[in-house]
Formats: C-alpha cells, structure tokens, sequence
C-alpha cells in the first residue's frame, strides 16, 4: 500500500471550481439535450401518434441502458480526455437530429442514439471527479457535477417555451438549440483538463482516521468476481434500480 501526500501536481482551487463548472455544465447539457422531447408531446404525439411516442420513449430508455455498460467499460480502457468530448458531441448530434426526423423508424433511431450517447456522461464524469478531487473533495465535486441536471430541468423547459411565443410551428428548433450548447463546452473541456489530470493515481482515505496523512492509493487491479461479491456493489445496484425504475416511470408516465 502507498501512501500519499498533497504535492504540487495537485490541481489549484481555481483550477478545481472550473472543473466543476464545466462538469455541472456537462450535466446540464445532458438534460437538455433529453428535454425537448418531453416538453414537445404534445406536437410529438400530434405528428407522430401517442403508439409512436410511446415506442420512441422505450427507446431512449434502451439506448441509455445499453450506453451505460458500453462506456462504463470504455471509460476504463480509454482516455476520458477525448473520449468524453466525442460522447458529448455525438449526443448533441442524436438530440439534434429528431428536428429533421419526418417517421416514427427515424425518430426512435435517433433517440436511442441519443440514450447511448448520453448515458456516456456518468461514468466519464465520475471518473475526472475521481481522478481529478482528492477524498475529502470528491463529494463536493460530485455534488456540483449532479446539480446541473436540476439546473438543466429549471432552464430547459424556460428555453423550449421562448420558442414556442416566438413560433409555435418552429417546435423542434429547441433540439438543435440544445445541441449547440455542446460545442462552447468541447472547447472549454479541452482548453482546461490535460491528459495528466486524468492519469492521477486514485486516493482513497480511511474512513478510520482523517486529514492528509490519512489518504492512501488504492489498487485498481479488481477482478470481475471480486466486485460481484461486493456488498457494497449489490447495495449500489439495488438503490440504482429502485430510484430509477420510480422516478423514470413517474418522467414518461406524466409525459
């Protein structure tokens, strides 16, 4: 085991109130991105059928399911620096596409593109904040990072109704504007975050004892089985499911 001590290779404070900003901002672009949708159904329903919403809804939620296994494995093996910003772009594109969408087929392949790419943000994400924040920071950085999903909730729908006084016709203008939010934040990710800044060892501290002393790196060379026998991994998966199968139900059926 080693330990480890605060050195100069540590981020700044500055530095760190950026990071968190530009990973609230990636949350919020995330909600975004999703919102338009919901926000729109009752046009969506009116073009398309209530049959047809309904299966492109499933296939949003397919697609994030699926996304979540494919990039929480990718996140692991590939540099988040570049991977992060084509996850963002590639969903900004999938949300922005179900403007020019005129069939039910065209629009499901859209959104599922749209679940896959954007369930790539949670686990690049909760890797910079990993990497980036020592323990006693990282809560604080994850706190931030989850914020701008509420932030997106409360601005999205403020956005898609300025777009409904000044054109009601031009309802799926608010996918495209959604979708450019993607591009400031690309620039700003990669003027920011160096490929060291995410090959830091991770620290973990011991929840025994507090302070520097305290923190210690910890081995990432966990075996598949290992973490199957977790409790705490069986604790996180059942939470997971519980929150998620409520609160999606709740999202779609009020929809």
């Amino acid at each position: 085991m080693n330990t480890t001590t605060r050195d100069d290779s540590d981020l700044s404070r500055t530095r760190l109130y950026v990071v968190c900003g530009i990973l609230m901002f990636a949350s919020l672009i995330n909600y975004a991105c999703r919102m338009p949708f919901t926000q729109n159904s009752v046009e969506i329903k009116a073009a398309f059928g209530a049959d047809g919403y309904g299966s492109v809804e499933g296939l949003f939620g397919l697609g994030f399911a699926c996304g979540g296994l494919l990039f929480g494995f990718l996140a692991d093996f590939v540099s988040v620096r570049w991977l992060y910003p084509v996850v963002m772009l590639s969903w900004a594109l999938a949300g922005a596409s179900s403007a020019w969408v005129e069939t039910v087929t065209g629009l499901g392949i859209s959104r599922f593109a749209l679940g896959l790419f954007e369930a790539g943000h949670w686990p690049c994400a909760l890797r910079t904040t990993q990497r980036v924040f020592k323990p006693a920071l990282r809560t604080w950085g994850n706190s931030l990072l989850q914020s701008g999903t509420a932030v997106g909730s409360v601005l999205t729908p403020l956005l898609i109704v300025a777009v409904h006084r000044y054109d009601p016709e031009q309802w799926r203008l608010s996918f495209v504007l959604t979708g450019i939010l993607s591009l400031p934040w690309v620039v700003c990710w990669l003027l920011t975050i160096r490929s060291s800044d995410l090959q830091r060892a991770v620290i973990a501290t011991d929840e025994s004892s507090a302070g520097a002393g305290a923190d210690r790196q910890i081995s990432e060379q966990v075996s598949w089985w290992d973490i199957m026998a977790s409790r705490r991994w069986w604790v996180l998966v059942v939470t997971t499911i519980s929150i998620n199968t409520t609160w999606q139900f709740i999202r779609v059926w009020q929809s």
